[in-house]
Formats: C-alpha cells, sequence, structure tokens
C-alpha cells in the first residue's frame, strides 16, 4: 500500500514544475519587455543613478583619502624604524600616500560624473527645470 504522506509530496512535485515554469516564463517576459529608456530614477536614487545614498559616496571618497595617506605613513614608518633612517622613508611615503589618495578620489569622481552623465544622455535621471536667473 502506498503511504500516504510520499503520495502528496508527489503530487505537490508533479504539479509545482508547471506553475513554475508558468510564473518563470511571466518574469522573463516581463524583463525582455523592459528596455534601458524606459527606466526611470527611483525617488531614493542619487544623482549617480545608484540607489547608494550621496553620504554613503562622500564616505566613500574620504575613506580613500584617508586609507592613502595612511597606509604610505605606515610603510615609510615601517622602512625608517627597520633601516634607522627615521625621518625620510616616512615624509617620501606619506606624500606619495597623499598622492595616492587624491587619485582615487579624482578616479572616483570621475566615475560618479560618468555615470551621471550617462544617466542623463538615456532619460534615466531627471534633473527638474532649470531655475530661471534672478540677475545677480
Amino acid at each position: 500500500m502506498p503511504d500516504p504522506v510520499n503520495r502528496s509530496k508527489e503530487q505537490d512535485n508533479n504539479s509545482k514544475p508547471p506553475d513554475m515554469r508558468r510564473r518563470l516564463d511571466n518574469v522573463k517576459a516581463r524583463i525582455d519587455k523592459m528596455s534601458p529608456e524606459g527606466e526611470k530614477v527611483l525617488p531614493n536614487m542619487s544623482a549617480t543613478g545608484t540607489n547608494r545614498p550621496s553620504g554613503g559616496r562622500a564616505m566613500q571618497i574620504g575613506s580613500e583619502l584617508i586609507a592613502g595617506v595612511v597606509a604610505g605613513g605606515l610603510v615609510g614608518y615601517g622602512l625608517d624604524v627597520w633601516w634607522g633612517t627615521k625621518p625620510l622613508w616616512f615624509l617620501i611615503f606619506f606624500l606619495l600616500g597623499i598622492v595616492a589618495g587624491l587619485l582615487n578620489v579624482l578616479r572616483t569622481a570621475r566615475k560618479m560624473q560618468k555615470e551621471r552623465d550617462e544617466m542623463i544622455a538615456h532619460g534615466r535621471l531627471d534633473l527638474g527645470q532649470d531655475m530661471p536667473d534672478d540677475g545677480d
């Protein structure tokens, strides 16, 4: 005699795949209908078009600058302690860390500007109407 528990599981397994296939086909059809031109910016999107808040981008830029300076300073200090040349390598790598941090900030800013320009070009970012000049 077949086990009623196993039989009901078999019936569930037989009924789920067609339903699942139908749902997947529905989702695929909806995705295929979407186009980049039809996408609109969500209210919580930043001007770069990502869902990351603008404050998150600011924190990223600040931490990249600080990380470069700290890393350069630590490497320079380590070399000075190891070789016994106290301020020389610290100063060199500290300055290199500042340069590296600034380059990271510039790279991130360019990337953000490029993303923003692409969204404006594709009509996915509406900056609103231009404000009239008040004559100042």
